[in-house]
């Protein structure tokens, strides 16, 4: 007989990395729910012997007992192991075929050694091992390829990439994980072995070179690799010399073969790269995976109509399925969540809510994402420090979930990052696990154990608890009570969740509050009024199928495809031609969705992807015809604050969605006000001193639509536990799911909470500011160099200037943030409604391109808060050359236009015609106005947005409240410096450094009891070019040292500064004289980029903290009067006691991206030929110093090029016996011939001349 829909099966199956979840639906219409655990057992206790054999047991399942026979049966922790020969689940006694012996309760697994989604289908549907699977329409949602990427566990991998590229992956852009790092960590790079290949395209996709695999040979043989993935340059744009390689590949027995032309055609070499390395890696794990399952089912078949009348499907990142045969690896990664977006999304619509946030709560962390009609995509993912081109849902993560420890730092309390895991789990798991956040819920009273499926241990939770109190105390000398020890950690964890909705709403300019709150995940609705309350939400949507939501949106997915084509045409060229676009891409979805059985399907959207001539980030819009440009400048104003309308718009790319077509979702009619509900019974607070009213609780499945609760309240289901705080009511709909509406306002506690707590909830507030104006900052920018070189950093100062919190953004800037706010308020008067700019060194500006702009914090009463402040890079500010970083430069006005502390908006009014009569006035203008402007508007909003964001924060807490914190956080830097100087008390470091033409940093350093000299004397005098520093690079580099020697996560702030005094000589090159006339100031801006970095090496020379790495930023500049371009490059880092120093990264005061290979040579008139690590650089020693870089472009038009770095005289040292880092050097091919170039130096290059830079090493440390 043919199986029908209606007589098979359906299986949906979320594996996650501690449960399975599954819901399933029989021939019969009955609906089934059940959770197994990923390791593909079923656990329980051993409490008792019975007999030889017999064993009594609990566990919190109850399945039909002949399914088990022939089970394997494991005591944990243990390699005991025995066969099952049956199972009495109502008596609770089990026999095995061996007699173990038993002493005392012990826990023990059972598993069929099959995957987990077949361990589930034999207990959903009764089958023993011995008999086939019934027809079965199994959908899957995986973290298999997940955990492979996370633990390292995938294929042996051979990556093949075009000659000059192999160190591509390792490189990435450069930058380094963490500011504050001597001992930077090595990119965890996936493949095996990296081949180049002699083969070249223009960025046309013309051929330079044609592929020769005459003599091609990897080391290994083909099929010792497990998978390859094959990257070549251009290859987007002309696939045709990757396609040989994959034939080769093939004929030589390589089964797993990823190409990035098939998998990104799109221009971006780096991700392009890592996205076919990550398929390659995952590859054969998914499919050895799939193919178990699909074996079990009822055949290896690649047709799913084959799999014994059933079907296996995969779902995907995109929140789509597809067949188990087309499935690609890499699609697979966050499938899970996408399943949870699914049902949120049709969860919202049938409620009648077409505006809706997700929260979904794990153990480990929580995600969430904005619903707006439809779930928003993105196609960049970031998993581990691997990005990479993935289409995925737009999901928002942060590491605060149930298994989030909670832990003590000396001066507050803190919730994660580090979390409990699934072993030993949270304290109440009784396995030796530390406090968390499920146990705060636990011991506030918002958990109910009864349905929990281990045994739950308070008294453990309540031992942590009063261990982490006995921490405080000794600490601080203050007890603090259970009561608020477990409220505050409760408010620092709901903080950090709301705050990662904030980064999907607010952040965008979108109001939460017109939004309902769609929670699931099996801890969400423990939290989720409560994230409302702080996000000023009324409204909280519950699934009852909540703790298998992301199981409930597998089996409602639909299989989808999107597809691309990338265009890179300015508008007026490229318009005319979207609608034939779209009719081919519509055939190619066509294709795709008949090929998986589809033959009914619909378009969801036809998106066309705008930005501006230069820029990389696009503005995704609906093809709108004629009208779609209207639409471009309508979004781009809604998001940015303003439209650029002389610039030249571009179209990046095309996409169309197609899907087969579902059942139309109609609105239930909702329950407003219902009747009481009648609860079930009371949970009763573990701790007595918390002085808790007992909680009504209420069994989820004995309730009706229409039945109200009124917090508090705890509703619970077998899968999930929903607690309602004081203040909301929850009314029961149709099909068992609830809404909650919040009937009054929550009062502010934060007063009441002891300063431990507090200084943490503040910290993060303070922190949160200065991030969203990053973040703002960042999305209004124009120019590259701010919108993806992240050249530009956002602090917030106190009241009386000083910094307090910063984004984590260049520390050349951060640093120096303060000291110019203090010069700018001294030399004008800041008020409501004033915003200041300026770039000159005396008030604290570093050097010309980077321009400040400050503002004043006022309350209604006019006091000031505090101070907002940003500096943004700007690669054109005028200056004798293109770029503005003349190296011949003698004075201040020949680098720039010159920026004397003046208002940019004074009382609220702009003072745009002055700024503009500056910028293209003088004798060495600006050549890009339009680009100054637009960052210059972004830097405004910026502000706006700070401030917005501490005035409101002075509302909800109160100003003598806020000015409390910040004082206190700027005194615990100060108390943390002076714990980490203790052991240096009495001692003075001295050392000195010479910059290559011989100018002098002499420094000694004395360590006194609060007390820190920083004595420069024997510092050379005033520089004759431009590398002059100034008082602000000063205190940068000084705060950046400081902030290594705490060596503790705490906000950069001039806390650190408060102990420190400063000796300089008159007129040092390290702050000579300045005057308010730029043609009487010494020039400046090498002292920006290169003195700063040399001050530290310097200072790490003194305290011996590590050698030396490359010194310098290898400033490189090329232009024209058309354009011009700026980047600097990463080298070599110095090795410390203990560690290598890091290969290829930037390090110390900068740390910005490097242009992707594919996009330099499609902007700009270059070719880049290599880009890889200058091995042996580093010096050796017992820790070896890190390698520089080797960057050697071609180019193809007569340019300007400048070049600005240093250690190319004197090398890095190495340290305590550790060999120098080898100096940097500069090569031009020229006319037939090399020459070397001086550090520091301008010329005229031709077409077809070929430069060469390579970075200095780090230096050794030890013999």
């Amino acid at each position: 007989m043919k199986t029908t829909p209606e007589t098979a099966w359906k299986i949906w199956i979320d594996t996650g990395g501690t449960f399975t979840d599954c819901l399933a639906i029989d021939p019969a219409g009955n609906k089934t729910r059940i959770k197994v655990l990923s390791s593909s057992c079923l656990r329980g206790r051993i409490t008792d012997k019975l007999s030889p054999g017999t064993y009594r047991f609990e566990a919190s399942w109850q399945y039909d007992s002949a399914i088990f026979k022939n089970y394997t049966f494991k005591l944990r922790g243990t390699e005991t192991h025995s066969r099952i020969g049956s199972v009495d689940a109502q008596q609770q006694t089990i026999t095995l075929t061996d007699d173990l012996p038993f002493g005392q309760p012990v826990d023990f697994e059972i598993t069929t050694g099959e995957e987990a989604p077949v361990l589930a289908a034999r207990l959903l549907t009764g089958t023993p091992l011995d008999q086939p699977l019934p027809p079965i329409n199994m959908r899957l949602g995986t973290t298999k390829g997940t955990n492979a990427l996370l633990e390292r566990k995938g294929a042996k991998t051979l990556l093949v990439v075009t000659k000059g590229f192999k160190d591509l992956l390792y490189i990435g852009n450069q930058q380094r994980p963490s500011l504050f790092q001597l001992d930077i960590p090595e990119p965890k790079l996936l493949y095996s072995e990296v081949l180049e290949v002699d083969e070249r395209l223009d960025s046309g996709g013309n051929v330079l070179e044609t592929l020769d695999l005459t003599d091609f040979k990897p080391k290994e043989g083909p099929t010792d690799y497990k998978s390859v993935a094959l990257s070549l340059l251009h290859s987007y744009q002309n696939s045709d010399h990757e396609k040989q390689l994959a034939d080769w590949f093939a004929g030589n027995g390589a089964r797993y073969i990823s190409t990035s032309s098939e998998l990104f055609p799109f221009s971006h070499y780096l991700r392009r790269t890592q996205t076919a390395v990550v398929n390659a890696y995952l590859d054969p794990i998914l499919d050895q995976y799939l193919t178990n399952i699909r074996t079990v089912l009822g055949s290896a078949a690649q047709d799913s109509a084959a799999l014994n009348g059933g079907s296996l499907q995969v779902m995907t990142s995109t929140g789509s399925l597809a067949e188990a045969s087309g499935f690609r690896a890499k699609d697979s990664l966050l499938s899970g969540p996408a399943g949870g977006m699914v049902a949120a999304t049709n969860f919202a619509q049938k409620l009648g809510f077409s505006k809706a946030i997700t929260f979904d709560m794990g153990g480990t962390s929580t995600d969430t994402a904005l619903v707006d009609g439809q779930p928003e995509l993105k196609y960049i993912t970031e998993i581990d420090g691997i990005e990479f081109h993935n289409p995925t849902l737009a999901i928002e993560t942060v590491a605060a979930g149930g298994g989030s420890v909670c832990w003590f730092d000396g001066f507050s309390l803190q919730v994660g990052p580090e979390s409990a895991g699934a072993s030993p789990g949270p304290a109440c798991y009784g396995a030796g696990g530390p406090l968390t956040v499920t146990d705060l819920n636990l011991l506030l009273g918002k958990l109910e154990t009864s349905k929990f499926s281990i045994p739950i241990d308070a008294g453990a939770a309540i031992s942590r608890l009063d261990e982490l109190r006995a921490d405080i105390e000794r600490k601080t000398g203050n007890l603090l009570g259970h009561h608020e020890i477990l409220t505050g950690l409760e408010s620092i964890a709901n903080e950090k969740m709301a705050d990662a909705i904030r980064k999907i709403s607010v952040e965008k300019g979108i109001n939460p509050n017109a939004f309902a709150l769609v929670t699931f995940g099996g801890a969400g609705g423990l939290h989720a009024c409560q994230l409302a309350e702080l996000l000023d939400m009324d409204t909280v949507l519950l699934p009852y199928d909540g703790g298998l939501f992301s199981a409930a949106g597998i089996g409602e997915a639909l299989i989808s495809t999107i597809v691309s084509k990338q265009i890179l045409l300015p508008w007026n060229e490229a318009s005319g031609s979207i609608g034939e676009w779209q009719e081919v891409l519509e055939k190619q979805a066509t294709a795709i969705l008949e090929k998986q059985g589809i033959t009914t399907f619909e378009t969801v959207f036809y998106h066309v992807y705008l930005r501006f001539a230069g820029q990389e980030n696009t503005v995704e819009i609906p093809y709108s015809g004629d009208a779609t440009l209207s639409v471009f400048e309508e979004t781009y104003r809604a998001q940015f604050g303003y439209f650029p309308a002389n610039a030249v718009v571009e179209l990046e790319s095309v996409k169309l969605k197609m899907q087969e077509q579902g059942p139309r979702i109609e609105p239930l009619s909702v329950i407003q006000t219902g009747q009481s509900a009648q609860h079930l019974a009371y949970s009763k607070p573990f701790l007595s001193d918390l002085h808790l009213p007992e909680t009504p609780v209420f069994e989820w499945d004995n309730l009706q639509p229409g039945d109200e609760l009124t917090g508090p309240s705890i509703l619970l289901n077998n899968t999930s536990t929903t607690y309602l705080p004081k203040g909301w009511k929850l009314v029961i709909q149709q099909g068992l799911d609830a809404i909650a509406w919040k009937t009054q306002t929550a009062q502010t506690h934060a007063e009441a909470q002891s300063e431990e707590v507090a200084l943490q909830l503040f910290t993060n507030r303070f922190k949160a500011i200065a991030d969203e104006m990053g973040v703002q900052l960042q999305r209004t920018a124009f120019s590259v160099n701010v919108k993806e070189r992240l050249d530009f950093s956002c602090a917030l100062l106190d009241a009386h200037g000083e910094l307090l919190v910063n984004a984590q953004h260049i520390p050349v800037h951060l640093g120096s943030m303060g000291i110019c706010g203090r010069l700018v308020r001294e030399a004008i008067a800041i008020g409501p409604g004033d915003v200041v700019i300026t770039n000159h060194p005396r008030y604290g500006g570093s050097h010309l391109p980077d321009i400040t702009l400050i503002a004043g914090v006022f309350t209604g009463d006019g006091t000031c808060t505090g101070y907002v402040i940003n500096r943004a890079h700007h690669a054109e500010v005028g200056g004798k050359t293109p770029g503005s970083m003349p190296p011949d430069a003698t004075c201040l006005a020949e680098e720039g236009v010159v920026i004397i502390p003046q208002y940019l908006v004074k009382a609220g009014e702009f003072q745009w015609e002055a700024l503009r009569a500056l910028f293209q006035g003088g004798p060495y203008p600006t050549r890009s106005f339009l680009s100054n402007e637009a960052d210059i508007i972004a830097a405004l909003s910026a502000l706006k947005k700070g401030s917005t964001q501490l005035l409101k924060l002075v509302e909800n807490h109160g100003l003598e409240t806020v000015q409390k914190y910040m004082g206190m956080l700027k005194q615990t830097a100060v108390l943390q410096l002076r714990n980490a100087l203790r052991p240096l008390q009495g001692q003075v470091f001295a050392a000195s450094e010479l910059l290559d033409d011989d100018h002098r940093i002499a420094v000694k350093i004395s360590i006194s009891d609060n007390k820190q000299i920083f004595d420069f004397t024997g510092t050379s005098g005033a520089h004759p070019n431009n590398l002059n520093a100034n008082i602000s690079i000063l205190y940068s580099a000084i705060l950046y040292v400081l902030r290594l020697l705490v060596d503790k996560e705490i906000p950069l702030n001039d806390g650190l500064m408060q102990d420190v005094e400063i000796q300089l000589p008159e007129n040092s090159f390290l702050h000579p004289q300045f005057s308010d006339d730029p043609w009487q100031c010494p020039a400046v801006v090498g002292g920006n980029t290169e003195v700063s970095q040399r001050l530290v090496d310097t200072l790490l020379k003194a305290f011996g903290l590590a050698a030396c790495s490359q010194g310098t930023m290898n400033n490189f500049l090329f232009g024209n009067e058309q354009f011009g371009y700026y980047e600097t490059i990463s080298g070599g880092v110095g090795a410390g006691n203990g560690f290598n120093g890091r290969s290829a990264v930037h390090q110390h005061m900068t740390n910005t991206r490097i242009t992707d290979p594919e996009q330099l040579e499609r902007k700009y008139p270059v070719r880049l030929l290599e880009f890889g690590i200058r091995r042996g650089s580093g010096g050796a020693g017992r820790w070896r110093g890190g390698d520089g870089i080797v960057r050697k472009l071609q180019f193809l038009a007569p340019l300007q090029v400048t070049l600005l770095g240093q250690h190319r005289r004197y090398a890095p040292y190495g340290m305590q016996g550790g060999a120098d880092g080898l100096c940097g050097r500069h090569m031009l091919f020229s006319n037939g011939s090399d020459s070397e170039l001086p550090g520091i130096c301008s010329l005229k290059v031709n077409a077809g001349d070929v430069l060469t830079i390579e970075t200095p090493g780090g230096g050794g440390f030890g013999a």
